[in-house]
């Protein structure tokens, strides 16, 4: 389908996508918005399902079908889990539906990039089409797109202090300074002092270069317990925001290597096979917080280094979760419960027992969305064998899913990391879309673990996209990463976008190579093709003064769909600034409302038609 990005002329500010010009289109600058406390779209939706069985966190080992580690050789009993559930297996389809392409030659690469694990769309240019951040050995990488999908290098900004040997490189987007232009934070590895860890700061300026500034933190406590393979890494970034302050930077600490991990292999799987009861924490270094002076762009630590007890810190999601105005994180966990920060006036306080999410487990990434359509952000994490199903509950908290949930039925034979949702088929209904980054013969995630470096019987490694169909069906699909490149097999993060403006989004992703695992290729393909029927869909696109927090109401086809911008998702991805609505068999919707953040009044489009991508900048 050829998309055309669409023009609205209400009040909207409406641009056009790129031209190909390698001139970025004038920055608009954003209003100065006074944001009260924000409600949630759809806050008179019900206040969460309270009959949603609490118990389900109860991890105990007398739990049926938990699984001792260290039992010899004793393979799980998965027919008392496949038990727990009426559901069928899942469809599994080996074939890739995805026609990739390798981006390396218009990135400037030439199939030698980097160990760095984080790819990010992002429209930096603000010129109405999504375009692709990465770090690559010791500076950040932005490819421009022309408005068709079509990338070329653009910039390549120079950060001395970013370590590509076991970087993760993680990114956030957005305007820290307020003078209308995005902006670049990347998370800064310590392979040389092994103790520092911070993050960088791409200011973009007017013509079009960026401004540098970069902050680090020091831990000397570590010095001594480190191992010959440990550094501490900075794995997750998320840009935080609260009415009338400046952004905070949230860095998601981890240590780097196998010493760390060598007295926790012995865990508990519940019954679902998928939460790990784990003997944790072993070592906790800080996760701490910058803030950001729009004025002087002075990187300054915190005074929220309240969020120092988290360690082991892998991702983060975040967003309003209470309804305040106030950007809150929930953050996976290694080796650990999961936890989760709310944002108060003064600073950060631990909720993670009192809003449910303290689940023992691996939390490798957190995907965000409203998966029961009933006004509340619900989350999904990605853990050793399989996925937390956190659902939700209005004024901020958490109830892990039932046994009906399509992800927490069956264990998998992944070590799943970035997760996305998204609605990838256009039928209307998000869809769970994951990167691996290994994969085994056996059904056996306690094993997996032990090995660290892979399982014993590695057969390679693939993303899964699990659809959801209907309200009791969903499909399965895994892709192999070994059909889109030969000799690669290993993937951390992914990103979506609709980069050539048809409605219907791309997946971007950075696969390791085998045998040279600090070393990946770019590619971006089509997600969907020959074995899915896709419906008729609709991309927004996003201006710079319409970030974070905007909500969006569709109707078409006789429903009404929402969607979110949040501040973060995935793992070491930055916030997106686009949406994506599937209207299913409809040809056209009927109403566009976008809310801005804190604003009760939305900006409304009239109907028009589907596959194609509007762009929205203001009032």
């Amino acid at each position: 389908m050829s998309g055309k990005l669409g023009v609205v002329a209400l009040a909207l500010v409406v641009g056009c996508s790129g031209s190909g010009s390698d001139t970025p289109a004038p920055a608009t600058s954003a209003p100065d918005v006074a944001v009260d406390a924000a409600r949630e779209v759809g806050s008179d939706a019900p206040a969460g399902d309270g009959s949603r069985d609490a118990s389900l966190t109860d991890t105990s080992a007398s739990d049926a079908g938990v699984e001792d580690a260290s039992a010899d050789d004793a393979a799980p009993d998965y027919a008392a889990i496949d038990a727990l559930t009426s559901r069928p297996p899942p469809v599994v389809v080996p074939a890739t539906p995805i026609a990739w392409t390798s981006r390396n030659a218009a990135g400037g690469l030439s199939g030698t990039s980097t160990g760095c694990r984080a790819v990010s769309f992002a429209d930096i240019d603000d010129d109405g089409a999504p375009d692709l951040v990465f770090g690559d050995q010791g500076v950040v990488r932005v490819l421009r797109n022309d408005g068709n999908g079509v990338f070329s290098s653009w910039a390549v900004v120079s950060v001395p202090t970013l370590w590509a040997f076991k970087s993760r490189c993680p990114l956030a987007v957005g305007d820290f300074d307020g003078d209308g232009r995005r902006d670049i934070a990347v998370g800064l590895d310590s392979y040389a002092s092994r103790t520092e860890a911070g993050v960088a700061v791409l200011f973009q300026d007017a013509n079009a270069a960026f401004t540098v500034r970069t902050a680090q933190h020091d831990q000397p406590q570590l010095a001594g317990s480190l191992g010959p393979s440990d550094n501490l890494t900075v794995y997750a970034l998320a840009a935080l925001t609260r009415p009338g302050q400046p952004t905070t930077l949230f860095a998601a600490h981890d240590l780097d290597g196998a010493a760390s991990h060598a007295d926790a292999t012995l865990c508990h799987l519940d019954a679902r096979g998928v939460n790990l009861e784990c003997p944790g924490p072993l070592m906790m270094p800080t996760s701490v917080a910058w803030t950001i002076d729009p004025a002087t762009r002075d990187l300054t630590l915190s005074a929220d280094a309240a969020l120092s007890p988290l360690g082991n810190a892998m991702s983060a999601g975040a967003t309003d979760f209470d309804g305040d105005g106030r950007d809150d994180l929930l953050v996976g966990m290694d080796y650990q419960p999961q936890a989760v920060m709310r944002a108060t006036s003064t600073g950060f306080v631990d909720r993670s027992h009192s809003w449910g999410a303290d689940v023992y487990g691996h939390g490798m990434g957190v995907a965000l969305g409203d998966l029961d359509d009933d006004g509340v952000t619900d989350a999904v994490v990605t853990t050793l064998g399989g996925f937390l199903d956190f659902r939700g509950v209005a004024g901020g908290g958490f109830v892990l899913a039932s046994d009906s949930s399509p992800y927490m039925t069956r264990p998998r034979s992944i070590w799943p990391w970035s997760a996305l949702l998204d609605d990838v088929d256009a039928d209307g209904r998000l869809d769970l879309v994951v990167a691996n980054d290994y994969a085994s013969s056996t059904l056996d995630p306690v094993r997996f673990m032990q090995s660290l470096g892979g399982p014993s019987d590695y057969v390679g490694a693939w993303a899964t996209i699990v659809l959801h169909d209907e309200d009791a069906s969903w499909r399965e699909f895994a892709l192999h990463y070994e059909s889109i490149a030969p000799n690669h097999g290993r993937a951390q993060t992914l990103a979506i976008a609709d980069i050539d403006g048809d409605g219907h989004p791309e997946l971007a992703t950075l696969l390791l190579r085998a045998g040279n695992h600090d070393v990946a290729d770019l590619y971006v393909g089509h997600l969907l093709g020959g074995n899915v029927v896709e419906g008729h869909g609709l991309t927004v696109r996003f201006g710079v003064a319409l970030g974070p927090g905007t909500r969006a109401e569709l109707d078409c086809g006789g429903k009404t769909y929402r969607r979110q911008l949040y501040a973060a998702e995935g793992f070491g991805n930055a916030a997106r600034t686009e949406m994506h609505f599937g209207c299913g068999s409809a040809t056209t919707y009927d109403e566009l409302r976008v809310y801005r953040r804190g604003e009760a009044t939305p900006i409304v489009v009239p109907g028009g038609a589907l596959d194609t991508a509007l762009r929205v900048v203001g009032p």
